[in-house]
């Protein structure tokens, strides 16, 4: 399958509102494969199980099918470390202030940003 926009793998960081439906979007309507990625085990248990009732939801009303909201869910894969989110194409990161100050290990990834990834305010293209 042709990607017109070039993006094979991505990264969300942040698994809040704006996190899942940025993966949310990108698994259902783009087709992409989502890693997912929060220092928080229950905010990933929450994300996951919104992301599923929003699937639901398309499928009763008529905007997916099953086979079509399955494979949507699929493509969300959950990361538990950074170094999870190495080999995407692009990271998103979804994280509030008050989250990014007790992530660790942000800083290790933003050095990825040389090889094009998208680390918010720092994004720099091959």
């Amino acid at each position: 399958m042709s990607i017109a926009h070039g993006i094979k793998q991505l990264g969300v960081l942040g698994a809040g509102q704006m996190g899942t439906g940025i993966a949310f979007v990108s698994a259902v309507r783009a087709k992409v494969p989502v890693l997912l990625h929060d220092a928080s085990l229950t905010q990933l248990t929450h994300s996951l199980s919104f992301f599923s009732s929003l699937l639901a939801k398309d499928v009763t009303k008529g905007r997916l099918t099953p086979t079509e909201a399955a494979e949507a869910k699929d493509r969300v894969r959950v990361v538990d470390t950074l170094t999870g989110l190495r080999d995407v194409d692009m990271v998103v990161e979804a994280v509030s202030e008050q989250g990014r100050a007790q992530e660790t290990g942000v800083s290790g990834l933003e050095g990825d940003a040389e090889r094009g990834r998208d680390f918010g305010d720092e994004y720099v293209v091959d």
